[in-house]
């Protein structure tokens, strides 16, 4: 996931400034509030949201800063979800240096502190007693070098289900563009599942209006929530699958467990080989 970028400057003669971030995550919040009275500015944030946001600051000159044990390269924050205010920072000013206080903020999914269930058996994301051919597994080499992802074989309109249930963080289905070169990578529908254990699933590649469930939606594990399509840098009809944990300022893919007939017997997937959902 990219990182989105903000700067901003707090202004003694303002009451604050505050930061919109991009549609996604439309509704957090940075605002950063110079207290005249005390020289002081407090940073706090707002996020309403169901997902914990990761919060980057840093400061472009933090020589006007007082106590310069309060200041490094950057900062790190984790604000909790439904959240209506709190303050994340708050730093004296000397205000005889004449000098506004500037900033940058970058922000990300998950809280990385939050425990991983590793063992958690995943459904595979098409309808239970389905049989679908796997194109290209983990670390694939035509496009998933590094990353652990599945490219699951599926014509348009195959309905696709939720492989964990949680709760909607994104969805699109908007686009008909999809093509064989990078120009489209932008262009994909998918939707985007937050776990109980900080974790997403992202389900990409959907048909036109082939998300069928919404942002802040419950969805339980084996729930139809998407059609397939081809959307986005794709060359055929397929599902592009995976998980990603929440590390500091980014999401990184993790290999997953998949029900298997014996469910005290897990399996992971391989490329170009028949699996049936359980």
């Amino acid at each position: 996931m990219k990182v989105p970028m903000f700067r901003g400057c707090v202004l003694w003669w303002l009451c604050g400034l505050t930061t919109s971030l991009q549609a996604q995550i439309k509704d957090f919040s940075l605002k950063a509030q110079y207290i005249e009275g005390n020289s002081k500015v407090l940073f706090y944030a707002k996020n309403p949201g169901v997902c914990p946001i990761q919060v980057q600051i840093s400061l472009s000159n933090p020589e006007i800063v007082a106590d310069p044990s309060l200041v490094r390269d950057t900062l790190h924050f984790v604000v909790a979800s439904r959240l209506d205010s709190v303050v994340l920072l708050v730093l004296p000013i000397l205000t005889e240096t004449g000098k506004n206080l500037w900033y940058s903020h970058a922000i990300a999914y998950g809280n990385p502190a939050q425990a991983v269930d590793d063992d958690f058996q995943y459904q595979l994301p098409y309808r239970q007693g389905k049989t679908k051919l796997v194109t290209q597994g983990y670390n694939g080499r035509f496009s998933h070098q590094g990353e652990y992802a599945l490219d699951i074989k599926m014509r348009t309109g195959t309905q696709v289900c939720a492989a964990r249930g949680g709760v909607v963080l994104e969805a699109r289905g908007d686009s008909q563009r999809g093509g064989g070169d990078a120009s489209f990578a932008d262009d994909a529908n998918y939707v985007k599942i937050l776990h109980s254990d900080g974790t997403t699933a992202i389900y990409y590649h959907l048909k036109y209006e082939g998300a069928l469930v919404g942002v802040g939606e419950q969805v339980v594990q084996g729930q139809v929530i998407a059609l397939s399509g081809s959307t986005g840098w794709s060359t055929a009809p397929h599902l592009h699958f995976s998980v990603k944990r929440p590390m500091w300022m980014e999401e990184v893919s993790m290999p997953t467990l998949f029900k298997s007939r014996k469910a005290e017997k897990p399996r992971s997937i391989k490329p170009w080989r028949l699996y049936k959902s359980f």
